[in-house]
């Protein structure tokens, strides 16, 4: 498998072939690391001349090498020393396998042989291509810097447990560009298939350090062959489903007393706007809203709206959850089921609406700290009173099915922190994953006069929604599947 490797960078890369496959290092830290003079057991390839760490330690019990979350900050580092001249790519592709705290930061560098940063941080400059629960794999671009050969992985706040890594030399001709380290991403992304390479290495390092990593996993695909649309639930739920789940419920909207009262401990009641109603339907009272027939946007229109005051701040860790039955779409920009946001645009931390396709989608608009991935919009982009552009994307993720008119979806979107610096946003439809994508980017702008809208955007104004909503709920924190699984399987009303 190892001598195999290099073949598939070439070919993915586009590259020919050296003489002779490079060496791959496979390190698991434990105790015998922390004098290497003696150490016994340690196979290091030809490239790598020597291995040295300064405020940490290499335990057994787990094996790794530690750092005490109460260390100062920016203390404790592993130094990886390169001959340059063995490595005949110029470049390096790594897989850190690790787990750390919550609040944890750690950081990747570049040294010369004079001690001299580099690089400050390689997760600043390259593509971002994902993270498993303790996984993080990414491009070494040792071409773009001829006088660095020193790797260390620095532990910046927090406390980190690195078990071991994964080195291997990445084939190319000259230095390594956007396009090449693009198709790294998809290659080397999160989750990993099966057939990469990189997953026996990963494996065998676990079991050996005797941690558990995240199962891995083809990524996700429907068959869309046969099918232009979701099947519709006809089931009203099991009344053996179980309760639904409580823990980090801050809004319930039920509509069962023909209102928008909130039956949360948290009181975040709703306000009906203008035509907004509630209907007896097949699930019990809902609530039902009719597109704007007006253009203007300064009319509030049918909409339920939760003040400012009753939402707390959602960013990184949040569900929103809803029942939905739409007549028809709105125009340009679609129908919206949950919004949160004020009247700027491209300013929205969190959105669970349907596309003009039908399709559904849950977005938030992120910070713009490198190349942008996902879409920006002129109209959003908003001056600094320094006179420099201040830019957010739309990171979203989308069902890759329609859903029907005139027939009722179970759709949720999560947002959960995957690590100190990656997040991953999933979409389900009628308890299932349809869809998942991870970002580093952060909502970097102020959220504290926002409030929540259901069935349009701002006060009610536009992209309406035109049909039935029931049984609307919003949690700070990330359902698992199988409590979104109870939620759909509860019983109509």
């Amino acid at each position: 498998m190892k001598r195999f490797l290099p073949l598939l960078l070439a070919l993915f890369c586009g590259t020919s072939l050296p003489a002779a496959p490079p060496e791959v290092a496979e390190l698991g830290f434990d105790s015998r690391w922390a004098d290497l003079s003696k150490a016994e057991g340690i196979a290091l390839p030809s490239w790598i001349t020597g291995i040295r760490q300064d405020g940490g330690t290499f335990t057994d019990d787990p094996r790794c090498w530690r750092v005490e979350p109460g260390a100062a900050k920016g203390q404790g580092w592993l130094e990886i020393t390169l001959d340059r001249s063995r490595i005949v790519s110029g470049n390096l592709v790594a897989t850190l396998l690790f787990d750390a705290d919550p609040d944890a930061d750690v950081a990747v560098q570049l040294f010369d042989s004079q001690g001299r940063v580099v690089v400050v941080d390689l997760f600043g400059n390259l593509v971002d291509i994902g993270m498993q629960a303790t996984t993080d794999t990414f491009v070494i671009p040792l071409s773009k810097y001829p006088s660095a050969d020193r790797v260390v992985i620095r532990r910046v706040q927090g406390g980190l447990r690195l078990h071991g890594l994964v080195l291997f030399p990445v084939v190319t001709e000259g230095p390594i560009d956007q396009k090449a380290l693009m198709e790294l991403a998809r290659v080397l992304g999160d989750p990993l298939s099966p057939e990469n390479p990189l997953v026996p290495s990963i494996q065998n390092l676990a079991q050996k350090s005797r941690v558990q990593v995240a199962a891995v996993k083809p990524a996700l695909s429907m068959d869309t062959s046969a099918s232009t649309t979701y099947p519709a639930a006809t089931a009203p739920g099991s009344a053996a489903a179980g309760p639904a789940p409580t823990d980090g419920l801050l809004a319930h909207l039920s509509f069962d007393a023909q209102d928008a009262t909130d039956s949360s401990p948290m009181g975040s009641h709703g306000q009906a706007q203008a035509g907004a109603t509630f209907v007896k339907t097949e699930r019990g009272m809902a609530l039902q809203l009719h597109k704007n027939p007006t253009r203007d946007r300064s009319i509030p229109w049918d909409a339920v709206i939760i003040p400012q005051e009753r939402m707390p701040k959602l960013h990184d860790r949040l569900t929103l959850s809803a029942w939905v039955r739409y007549r028809s779409i709105a125009g340009t920009w679609g129908s919206q089921i949950i919004w949160h946001g004020d009247s700027r645009f491209g300013r929205d931390p969190w959105v669970l609406n349907l596309l003009p396709s039908g399709r559904v989608q849950f977005r938030s608009d992120r910070s713009v700290t490198g190349r942008p991935k996902f879409t920006v919009f002129e109209d959003e982009i908003q001056i600094t009173p320094a006179g420099k552009a201040k830019l957010t994307q739309h990171v979203a993720v989308q069902s890759p099915l329609a859903l029907e008119r005139d027939q009722w979806y179970f759709v949720v979107g999560t947002m959960d922190m995957l690590s100190a610096r990656t997040r991953t946003m999933r979409l389900y439809v009628n308890g299932t994953q349809v869809s998942e994508i991870q970002t580093t980017e952060k909502v970097d702008y102020d959220t504290d006069a926002m409030w929540t809208t259901i069935g349009a955007v701002d006060k009610g104004g536009w992209q309406n929604f035109d049909g039935d909503i029931d049984d609307v709920r919003i949690y700070d924190r990330a359902l698992t599947p199988e409590e979104i699984n109870t939620l759909y399987q509860q019983p109509w009303r």
